[in-house]
C-alpha cells in the first residue's frame, strides 16, 4: 500500500498515544500494539502522538527507528501522527 493512500484512509489500525501522562507508559503501549499488529499480519498502522511540544513525537520516532518490526515510517502532513509500515 502506498503511504499517501494510507494517510488518506481512516480505516487502518491506529495507536493513539496523545494525552498519555507518562512517557514510559506511552512507549510501552506503542511497543505492545506494534507487536500485536505485526503478529496479526497488518502491514501498516497509524501512530498518533499529538502536536504539543514534540517531546512524545521525538521519543516515538526514536523508538520506531530502532524497532526491528518497523520497515519504515513517515510523518503525516496533518501533523501529530505518522504512518508506519511493518
Amino acid at each position: 500500500m502506498h503511504i499517501f493512500t494510507a494517510s488518506l484512509s481512516q480505516d487502518i489500525p491506529t495507536i493513539d498515544l496523545h494525552g498519555m501522562r507518562h512517557m514510559m507508559s506511552a512507549l510501552e503501549e506503542l511497543e505492545k500494539k506494534l507487536y500485536t499488529y505485526y503478529q496479526q499480519g497488518n502491514k501498516i498502522c497509524r501512530v498518533i502522538y499529538g502536536i504539543g511540544e514534540g517531546v512524545l513525537a521525538k521519543e516515538v520516532q526514536d523508538s520506531l527507528t530502532k524497532n526491528p518490526m518497523v520497515r519504515e515510517w513517515h510523518h503525516e502532513e496533518t501533523g501529530g501522527s505518522c504512518i508506519v509500515l511493518l
